[in-house]
């Protein structure tokens, strides 16, 4: 099938004909498409994680298959994904203006209760980050769902005050009222001052519209070639299949959505097979034509559709050359990540791309090995053709333990000696195991010992050199924080300054708080509240309890208050794991905090000013000293530390680079030696052909020594008559 792509002139407007034509190109040549080398490349590192044989396996031989990306990936990926999971807040706002700071903290929490609680956080945390280190690139789509659901209820018995609350309610409509007199008690008889009582039926209204977050899997979406950056790609697709009653619920015209046609190379993509490679994909046909499943593209495209010279991102919908919906939007809700991002482009590398051809190198080996132990095992029977009997070949091809094997002649029969490989096998294997933790930097049972097991010194310089092995996954994880997290959250905080029509009550810290969203900045500024890169759970327990340590010296003289010891138990309570830290601590700016703080206030005798300020200068410099002293050992503590670590790190260096020369040293030898023995047979059948040549030479020189004696012979005598001469 030929495909001419169309072209709008400058200044000319954009028809739907037209744009479907240009939205079909641009879908062609993206990243995504059925040829794509990134897509294949995709499709390659999942069957590598899922062990897929690669094609060239033979019967009799071994087929184990060797799963490095499988095992690097889900090493990396529990250390990634911690820090987001361990805490209450993974992202929080800024101000961008000191009006916005009253709400910031509100928003902060709104937005947190959004991605975990209305939305499978964790679930999406998960198959984002493990679908970019297999497939090169995760997905997440942030968009508001409309939607609204209809209950029909029955109410019996109310009296006219219930009655009028329920008819007052804006989502409830009144499908029925009926009137019956009931017996009166003197209980309920004030209720119902004319003895009626009213039955309803009515039909509520229910508004479920909220932010909605999914992972998209990456065999749905395109991006168009050559992209840099998420925020401007040009062009970029959802692909996913929906039925044709699923495009009418989501309120698109019936009529274009019947009359719209499959598209005509869905089919033959089976990228999206490959996922659910051990399940058939069953197609029904003849079933009603709502069941249909037709293939959505939501499309965002860079575009002058008007012609005023301008460049629009347009929103459309369509299935195939059918158009069911556009519309100018200010942004697309898709944000991306790759576990190793290259500079200036979308799409980077995944943790498969690194280890896969590791993977497939140390298949080999095993496979190999497992031959090689499978021949030493069973040989190969070696049997002169003398001694081969009418039994002897199917004796030995059908092997039983302690069975017969029927010759002609005894004893001339013996198993071919197999030379043991697989320690040279094995060592090559642990090479490449070693070259895949240096590619991908995830190290097997990588965590440092714990310190509550060995001596503080030890303790600290376990975690130092734990944190040095695991500087590549932390780097992981602050991209995968500032690239994908910040931005969702960005587009959180705006879709619900935008679309949320309400305020929304939480309950946060043991208090319901009400928020409304309505009138908050929808530009702040998101930053991670992990602490990346900077300490672990107990690393945070440990500052908490010396930052109370520190703040119980500070309150003394006045630099501490209520409110941060307050904020220091909750750092406490976090980094324990545990919620609600009002169970455990008195808020200040609670009721009973305030009245608290008052009398305490009211008990106290008032001290001189001036006594009270000579105190406070003789303790800051008590203190200033004491903290000098402290920063002086800390330094000197640390310069130790940093001289024995790297003299730790050149050892480790060295005794690397010795178990690597040893390595290629037995390997050359093994080499060299298996060369000299080729070398020696090919000089011995050189020697054996030489003098069989030689020997036909010689042999043929003496028949032709012997040809030209006879010829000499004969013509000697032809020549001689007798009684003449010898030249008549």
């Amino acid at each position: 099938m030929s495909y001419k792509a169309r072209s709008a002139r400058p200044g000319e407007a954009i028809d739907d004909d037209m744009l479907v034509t240009l939205l079909a190109q641009e879908n062609r040549a993206a990243i995504g498409y059925l040829s794509d080398q990134v897509s294949q490349e995709q499709d390659d590192n999942l069957d590598r994680y899922l062990g897929m044989p690669y094609g060239d396996e033979e019967d009799g031989s071994s087929n184990v298959m060797s799963f490095d990306v499988a095992e690097t990936v889900d090493w990396a990926l529990p250390d990634l994904l911690e820090p987001f999971m361990s805490g209450d807040r993974i992202v929080e706002f800024e101000p961008n203006s000191p009006k916005d700071e009253e709400f910031c903290d509100h928003a902060s929490d709104l937005a947190n209760h959004v991605f975990f609680v209305d939305n499978p956080g964790t679930i999406i945390l998960h198959d984002v980050a493990k679908s970019a280190m297999i497939q090169k690139l995760g997905v997440v789509k942030t968009y508001w769902h409309d939607e609204k659901c209809i209950e029909d209820g029955e109410a019996s018995g109310l009296d006219e005050i219930a009655y009028g609350e329920l008819a007052s309610d804006p989502s409830v409509e009144i499908v029925e009222a009926t009137e019956r007199q009931i017996d009166l008690s003197e209980e309920i008889a004030p209720a119902f001052p004319n003895g009626m009582a009213i039955d309803v039926k009515y039909r509520r209204t229910c508004d479920k519209s909220k932010v909605c977050i999914v992972a998209v899997p990456p065999e749905e979406f395109k991006v168009r070639q050559r992209a840099t950056d998420i925020e401007k790609p040009g062009y970029c697709c959802h692909e996913i299949r929906k039925t044709r009653a699923d495009l009418i619920a989501m309120e698109f015209d019936a009529d274009l959505v019947m009359s719209a046609s499959n598209n005509e190379t869905w089919d033959e993509d089976s990228r999206r097979d490959s996922r659910f490679f051990d399940q058939s994909r069953k197609d029904e046909e003849g079933g009603p034509k709502l069941s249909d499943e037709l293939l959505l593209l939501e499309e965002y495209y860079e575009v002058d559709l008007d012609g005023d010279g301008r460049s629009k991102l347009v929103q459309a919908f369509r299935v195939g050359k059918t158009l069911l919906d556009k519309q100018e939007v200010d942004y697309h809700p898709f944000d991306t990540w790759s576990p190793d991002r290259i500079p200036h482009r979308l799409i980077g590398q995944g943790l498969a791309d690194k280890v896969k051809q590791t993977q497939r190198i140390k298949t080999v080996l095993q496979r190999q090995m497992l031959d090689n132990v499978y021949l030493a095992n069973n040989p190969r029977m070696e049997m002169p053709e003398t001694a081969i009997g009418e039994n002897t070949i199917q004796d030995v091809l059908e092997f039983r333990i302690g069975g017969l094997v029927r010759t002609k002649v005894a004893g001339q029969m013996r198993a071919l000696e197999v030379p043991d490989r697989s320690g040279v096998a094995l060592q090559a294997i642990s090479y490449m195991d070693n070259v895949r933790e240096m590619q991908s930097g995830i190290v097997r049972n990588g965590q440092a010992i714990s310190s509550e097991e060995i001596d503080p010194k030890s303790a600290t310089e376990s975690r130092r050199q734990d944190r040095n092995s695991q500087v590549r996954k932390r780097l992981m994880a602050r991209m995968f924080a500032e690239t994908l997290l910040v931005p969702v959250f960005r587009k959180i905080l705006r879709l619900l300054v935008t679309y949320q029509d309400a305020p929304r009550s939480l309950k946060i810290a043991g208090d319901w708080v009400t928020m409304d969203p309505r009138h908050w900045n929808a530009d702040l500024r998101a930053r991670i509240f992990t602490g990346l890169g900077h300490s672990s759970k107990d690393e945070e327990l440990q500052a908490s309890q010396l930052m109370l340590a520190v703040q119980a010296q500070g309150r003394e003289v006045g630099m501490v208050q209520e409110k941060h010891l307050w904020n220091t138990a909750k750092k406490l309570t976090s980094a324990l794991g545990w919620q609600n830290p009002d169970q455990y601590f008195l808020n200040p700016e609670s009721d009973e905090g305030q009245q608290l703080l008052q009398a305490q206030a009211q008990q106290q005798p008032q001290e001189d000013p001036k006594v009270i300020e000579a105190k406070g200068r003789i303790e800051m410099k008590q203190q200033e000293a004491a903290v000098s002293a402290q920063i002086a050992e800390a330094t000197a503590q640390h310069e130790k530390d940093l001289a024995e670590r790297n003299a730790a790190h050149r050892q480790e260096l060295e005794a690397y680079r010795l178990e690597t020369d040893r390595l290629v040293a037995e390997l050359k030898a093994e080499n060299e030696m298996q060369l000299a023995v080729d070398r020696m047979q090919i000089e011995e059948r050189i020697a054996v052909f030489k003098a069989e040549k030689e020997f036909e030479l010689a042999k043929y020189k003496a028949e032709m020594t012997g040809f030209a004696q006879a010829e000499t012979e004969a013509s000697m005598t032809a020549g001689y008559r007798p009684g003449g001469d010898l030249d008549k």
